[in-house]
């Protein structure tokens, strides 16, 4: 099939050919101005993209060629060209970054301070505001170092909804913005909560809880050897997360500079050394977990799709196992004791534990002994 246009970006440190059908000469040149800032004009990748698309009015296949999106010619249709490209990349960069669903900015004053909330939660508004005083790094995915958790910037067009009309993309300059390609590690975790007549306020978010709202961002952590530890490092050099209740992104700047304390505690543990593997006939194992961490009393552990907070008995019972291979019901009730104390229920709390355990697909059912 015919490219009538080409646009070439070097971005997140990728390069990045879109290829466009005849027809779609009007989209590939508003795509251009779009990521003007990132174009690749001297066309120094162009042999060799990491990262080519292609994009058809008709969405009639090309064989062997790069894949093919249809887009609908219209007022979204640069929009839908960012996100295919987004998607690309992260499947480009998966296991070798930490990604997640968050905006970026270098703040002048706050540092480096990462926004984070589902589609719809208002991202790239509050990207916007705070990129005004800064430098602007993404209003949609962050791609973190595993090592040093710097950020790696991929400062996208900023995309964003007027009225109910369809989502738009929007240049940096048409916006006032100035990008930057990488920061430190960010400063500040931002969870946002944005909603209508809301008493603008901050509170602080429990390392536990902010764990599973990040993997909850993320279509791969899981992919990232130790990335629990390194978002506990991260979220432990900020003091901890922080929830944004407010109305409107512009308050957010101001609000941020007024911090609430740290929440006492907040120590936490890597558990290494774990005990997993299909446990003999009659003995209670675990199913292998990618990490686990101890954090706010409780254990989180790291799952491919998920992460989970243990608590309670449920979360000794799990480090029982972890820590001493398998068992049967009378020793893990046994050891459960020894760390809990006594209790006259202790083999009905720990048979409960067991039970929500297994239906969590982190012990394995058991295998009664065979005859014979």
């Amino acid at each position: 099939m015919r490219t009538a246009r080409s646009v070439h970006v070097l971005v997140a440190g990728t390069s990045v050919q879109m290829d466009f059908a005849p027809g779609h000469e009007d989209l590939a040149d508003e795509v251009e101005a779009l990521w003007a800032h990132v174009v690749d004009r001297d066309r120094t990748v162009a042999a060799s993209p990491a990262i080519r698309r292609f994009y058809t009015p008709s969405g009639v296949s090309r064989g062997g060629g790069p894949e093919i999106q249809s887009v609908v010619p219209g007022a979204g249709a640069a929009y839908a060209v960012s996100g295919d490209v987004t998607v690309a990349l992260i499947e480009h960069l998966v296991g070798s970054r930490i990604l997640l669903h968050a905006g970026v900015v270098d703040h002048d004053s706050l540092g480096v301070v990462m926004v984070v909330g589902e589609s719809g939660a208002g991202k790239s508004t509050a990207t916007l505001a705070l990129g005004r005083e800064g430098r602007y790094l993404t209003d949609e995915l962050t791609i973190l170092d595993p090592i040093d958790l710097h950020v790696t910037a991929y400062p996208k067009p900023i995309s964003r909804r007027v009225g109910t009309a369809v989502k738009r993309d929007h240049s940096l300059a048409e916006l006032g913005l100035v990008h930057n390609d990488t920061a430190s590690r960010p400063d500040l975790v931002v969870f946002l909560h944005r909603g209508a007549d809301i008493e603008p306020h901050l509170e602080r978010v429990p390392h536990a809880e902010a764990l599973l709202t990040l993997v909850g961002q993320s279509s791969s952590t899981w992919t990232v050897p130790g990335a629990l530890t390194r978002l506990l490092e991260l979220l432990e050099h900020g003091g901890g997360a922080v929830r944004a209740h407010y109305t409107e992104a512009a308050d957010l700047p101001g609000m941020l500079e007024s911090l609430p304390p740290v929440l006492p505690g907040g120590r936490w543990e890597a558990l290494n050394g774990l005990h997993a593997s299909l446990p003999p006939e009659s003995r209670i194992g675990l199913f292998p977990v990618r990490e686990a961490v101890a954090v706010d009393g409780g254990i989180v552990v790291l799952d491919p799709g998920r992460a989970l907070h243990l608590t309670g008995v449920v979360a000794v019972v799990w480090h029982v196992l972890a820590e001493n291979g398998p068992l049967t019901e009378d020793e893990v009730i046994a050891r459960v004791v020894d760390v809990l104390g006594p209790h006259p229920q202790a083999a009905e709390l720990v048979d409960d534990a067991l039970t929500w355990l297994r239906r969590e697909v982190l012990v394995p059912e058991l295998r009664p002994l065979t005859s014979g």
